[in-house]
């Protein structure tokens, strides 16, 4: 592996530092994904097709550099000096998996709902060149291939081998198709949740906006919102409170201001901002 004093550079964030707000009715295992029953119901506008997105991207205004810093790696420490790479283990093989992800928050959500990860874990910030050379570093060892954005609340994943990515190109096209496969799945829920919310099923879009929360885009604050806005038309204050601390943690005062103000008057707005996808 690349040497240990370059490697301890890029082990930035500690895990209590990212200890994640809750929503406390939240479910753990929240069923079927809902995407399929709404999407034949969705806007023209929204965006349905992953190509697109994928293609906008990887566009030279949007493809990220080779040495920018782009995922998110699980490392143990020690005292002594001493690391090493969180893995999963794989089907039918003895070899390992790396868990990638693309947001600190992602790796810290996680971290707190996979139990078995250590309290000694940290996350180590790569670029995709960085990430590339770790495959080759790592390979020898067994941990032959890789996951992005794994949700600790599913049982299946989608992993990738090592050794199928020779180039970054190649690694920013995998991370590209997931990305934008999770756009479409991010916009379908909310613009579903946000109708419903407006129609007044509160509880059906409180549903929606979990499941994004749970398995989508923890770290979209629009869900958080949204969430929000259903506990100010519910009476709800403490999923009011529990939305307010996630818009916190994101750093999105202005939204946190707007959820206060529709709280102290009273009346929810279910209007949501613009798509992610679509920001600069």
């Amino acid at each position: 592996m690349p040497g240990i004093a370059s490697l301890l550079k890029r082990l930035t964030t500690a895990r209590p530092q990212w200890r994640l707000p809750r929503y406390g009715d939240m479910p753990f295992g929240l069923g079927e994904d809902p995407v399929p029953a709404c999407s034949g119901g969705t806007h023209a506008s929204l965006p349905t097709d992953s190509g697109a997105i994928e293609q906008e991207l990887l566009a030279p205004h949007r493809r990220p550099a080779d040495e920018e810093p782009l995922f998110f790696e699980l490392m143990t420490h020690n005292k002594q000096g001493g690391i090493g790479l969180v893995t999963l283990p794989m089907p039918d093989t003895t070899d390992r998996c790396m868990p990638i992800f693309t947001s600190p928050v992602r790796a810290a959500d996680y971290m707190d709902i996979a139990g078995d990860i250590a309290p000694n874990v940290g996350f180590m910030h790569s670029s995709p060149a960085q990430l590339l050379g770790m495959f080759r570093d790592v390979e020898p060892k067994g941990i032959t291939a890789f996951a992005l954005d794994r949700c600790a609340r599913c049982a299946v994943f989608t992993s990738f081998m090592t050794r199928s990515i020779t180039s970054v190109d190649e690694l920013l096209t995998v991370w590209a198709i997931s990305k934008s496969i999770a756009t479409v799945r991010l916009e379908l829920l909310l613009d579903q949740a946000s109708r419903q919310a407006c129609a007044g099923d509160h509880a059906g879009a409180m549903v929606l906006c979990y499941n994004v929360v749970a398995h989508v885009a923890v770290e979209d604050p629009r869900p958080h919102l949204l969430l929000g806005q259903l506990g100010v038309a519910t009476r709800n204050a403490r999923l009011v409170g529990e939305a307010r601390a996630f818009l916190r943690l994101l750093k999105h005062d202005a939204l946190e201001q707007r959820l206060a103000d529709a709280q102290a008057d009273g009346v929810p707005d279910f209007g949501l901002p613009g798509r992610a996808w679509s920001r600069a």
